[in-house]
């Protein structure tokens, strides 16, 4: 009996090792290499943008946060690539302080939506503000769905508010980068 003790804590570090992949991919099934690229290239837009906006969000700067909106649009339409998505940024009460987007009809000019309308009992926008933890969620309209990818904006514990990111086939003018099952499949955290 003892040396099957000995042999099981011998072998215990190598059977965890072994299964460490496994364990790393639970929660998330393996995506297609597009939806792969869209998940990575949403976390690396959204981790850029809420460094950026953070000093002006304790203070709610809307002006500020939306010339960074701005220049994120700016950058990638140099390239001619330019960025289909909408942007928004809430406060820590979920109310929308500042949002960009390009016009349906004229994609080299952006829109902002209204202001002031409170987003706190959308159970995903309400996840953010409430927990600090990353949420995507899915919004449905009467002819098309919206992909939201929201990030929260935090000075150490305290949640200043949050930056999202929203993709529809209204803003990008094309169909959806990735299926509704993949993207609420992903992690964005």
């Amino acid at each position: 009996m003892r040396r099957l003790a000995l042999f099981a804590r011998s072998i215990l570090p190598y059977l965890f090792v072994a299964l460490l992949p496994l364990i790393g991919s639970c929660g998330q099934e393996s995506l297609s290499p597009e939806a792969e690229g869209f998940r990575q290239n949403t976390v690396n837009l959204l981790n850029n943008l809420v460094e950026q906006v953070k000093p002006y969000m304790a203070e709610e700067q809307d002006k500020q946060i939306g010339e960074v909106f701005e220049k994120a649009f700016e950058q990638p339409d140099q390239e001619d690539k330019p960025l289909r998505i909408g942007l928004v940024a809430f406060n820590a009460k979920g109310h929308v302080l500042v949002g960009r987007y390009p016009k349906p009809k004229k994609p080299e000019q952006l829109a902002a939506p209204s202001l002031n309308y409170n987003y706190a009992n959308y159970k995903g926008i309400s996840k953010v503000i409430n927990d600090g933890q990353t949420s995507h969620l899915v919004l449905y309209s009467m002819n098309f769905k919206i992909f939201v990818v929201c990030k929260p904006v935090k000075d150490g514990k305290k949640i200043l508010g949050a930056v999202c990111m929203g993709c529809s086939p209204l803003i990008s003018g094309s169909e959806m980068p990735v299926s509704e099952k993949e993207f609420k499949d992903m992690r964005f955290d």
